[in-house]
């Protein structure tokens, strides 16, 4: 079990998250939405052509891994992970 101390910084870190960020989390992560259906739902619009949904699906899966990236980054630094996660 996490202890509960370990989760709030954790929780506290992704709500520092700026809200488009913080948004992407909780769609892929939490909700588990497929890249196509979160591109949906950031372009809103009602029937976007799929080259639009490709093209925001991409740029999307890349801000992702920017998103991870410094996730990871900034729990090293408070001791969230350690060095090797």
């Amino acid at each position: 079990m996490i202890p509960s101390a370990h989760k709030d910084r954790w929780r506290s870190l992704r709500e520092s998250l700026a809200p488009d960020d913080r948004s992407l989390l909780v769609l892929r992560v939490d909700r588990q939405l497929e890249w196509n259906e979160i591109a949906r739902v950031t372009l809103g619009q009602e029937h976007p052509d799929a080259t639009e949904v490709r093209r925001e699906s991409d740029r999307l899966k890349k801000r992702f891994q920017l998103l991870k990236q410094d996730l990871r980054r900034r729990a090293r630094e408070i001791g969230l992970l350690d060095e090797t996660g």
